[in-house]
């Protein structure tokens, strides 16, 4: 799949759920500072590998009612399970790459196809989106069962 451009980070399914025997997807996720993705639930079971740079995973412990922050660095990994609140962002001076392992990954990667904006611009940020953009992001998002979430 090609690259997409998806609110402010740029997205590219690097292995899809029918090429993988249990169904997950991967992800790549490239964030500029300040970048992520905000709180959030969806049903598939995720998994964040930092390739380069330095993201805060915060994911929600119902159990504790805290809101747990991971600041992990390039080869850290962090896991979230299905429906659990969660979300990150860039907390590095440069750009950050992670890969993120979604299972079962279909949903996800038709939700990015869906929303996103396919770009050749490998170098450059996203430009940062409108109302109208995140609107229909958040439109999108409703239909595929992935919601916003805020303490």
């Amino acid at each position: 799949m090609s690259h997409l451009w998806f609110t402010n980070q740029r997205i590219r399914v690097a292995l899809r759920h029918n090429a993988t025997p249990l169904g997950y997807s991967l992800i790549e996720c490239v964030d500029i500072p300040g970048g992520g993705a905000p709180m959030h639930t969806h049903p598939p079971a995720e998994t964040f590998y930092v390739v380069d740079g330095e993201v805060e995973v915060r994911v929600w412990d119902e159990a504790a009612k805290t809101l747990n922050k991971l600041r992990l660095t390039t080869g850290q990994t962090a896991h979230v399970a299905p429906h659990v609140p969660h979300g990150y962002e860039n907390i590095g001076r440069a750009k950050s790459q992670l890969l993120a392992v979604l299972t079962p990954g279909k949903l996800m990667e038709d939700f990015f196809a869906e929303g996103g904006t396919p770009t050749t611009d490998l170098d450059n940020t996203p430009p940062p989106p409108s109302a109208a953009e995140l609107a229909r992001i958040s439109e999108i998002a409703a239909r595929y069962g992935i919601l916003p979430w805020a303490e």
